[in-house]
């Protein structure tokens, strides 16, 4: 019986890594054609279930070459490297030129940022995520670019500035930072003592900026009571021209109708005259009605918690 119970176990290993293997393929195939028709990230995601199914070069290189497409440069160039590695592949043998090409084009879009100095054990951000810890041995390797770099140490001010990352030659930043303050390192006492007063408040601002308001209404009120004098002045010219009929005509001579037109006019100011002054008047006088008679708060630390006294 156990001889029998081992050839078929065996079998089955073979039968599961054939379709294992036959399920890669079509996933790679299938992401072909997807990259075929421009649809770049679906076909990104057919090689990475074909790589988590089957680990292959194939596989990755399929990967690097989609997010090549997509301008994924750093993790194109990363991934590309690794099937590039595997030189013994028969596929990659194959293709080993083309994928040699396509790496050097990546390389044309990544520039190398070197890190000199700082403080050891500072964290290093660029654009958010973590890149690195100091004292940097190797370069940070980045899209070309402008990033923000970060870079943070306890008892240290934090450094934020851009660096540009071009292809041709590395970006040398020096780090130098500098220690806070010992006041600023130490952290206060958990409950503090607190007595602050807050200034008294008799709202003679608010007094002054209503009667302010208040008095602005003069202003058109003054020109509410010309508009009446130049509308009258209108009228009489009008009714003192003997060229100038009655209302009942309709059809005027020009400068009748130029003066029944500057007298609406002057009534349209005078209208909006009054309003405005009216507007003003009542508003200042609820700015100064409603200003605080006079009131001190301190607020003074209690036990339990902060108390008010008025």
């Amino acid at each position: 019986m156990p001889a029998v119970r081992k050839p078929l176990a065996l079998a089955l290993v073979l039968w599961c890594s054939s379709a294992n293997a036959e399920d890669t393929e079509q996933m790679i195939e299938r992401g072909i054609q997807l990259r075929e028709q421009g649809k770049d990230e679906e076909a990104l995601a057919q090689f990475q279930r074909a790589f988590q199914t089957t680990p292959s070069p194939r596989a990755k290189a399929q990967i690097a070459l989609a997010e090549q497409a997509l301008g994924r440069w750093l993790s194109a160039g990363k991934d590309l490297t690794v099937a590039l590695a595997s030189a013994s592949d028969a596929w990659i043998a194959k293709h080993k030129t083309a994928l040699d090409g396509a790496l050097a084009t990546i390389q044309t879009h990544l520039g190398d940022l070197v890190l000199i100095g700082g403080i050891a054990g500072a964290d290093v951000k660029i654009d958010g995520a973590k890149a690195a810890t100091l004292p940097a041995s190797v370069p940070v390797r980045l899209d070309v670019g402008t990033h923000t770099l970060e870079i943070s140490a306890a008892g240290y001010y934090p450094i934020v500035q851009p660096v540009s990352i071009r292809a041709e030659t590395p970006t040398r930043v020096s780090v130098e930072m500098h220690p806070r303050a010992a006041e600023e390192t130490t952290p206060p006492p958990p409950n503090p003592p607190l007595t602050h007063d807050v200034p008294q408040h008799n709202g003679a601002t608010q007094r002054i900026v209503g009667i302010t308001i208040a008095v602005s209404a003069v202003v058109p009120l003054v020109i509410a009571f010309a508009g009446i004098g130049a509308r009258s002045s209108e009228v009489s010219a009008y009714n003192s021209d003997a060229m100038c009929p009655g209302k009942e005509v309709v059809v005027k001579l020009p400068p009748c109708q130029s003066r029944i037109d500057a007298a609406g006019t002057w009534e349209a100011v005078t209208i909006v005259g009054f309003v405005a002054a009216g507007v003003l008047a009542a508003a200042g006088a609820v700015v100064i009605v409603t200003a605080p008679r006079g009131m001190t708060v301190a607020l003074r630390a209690a036990p339990g918690g902060l108390a008010l006294t008025f």
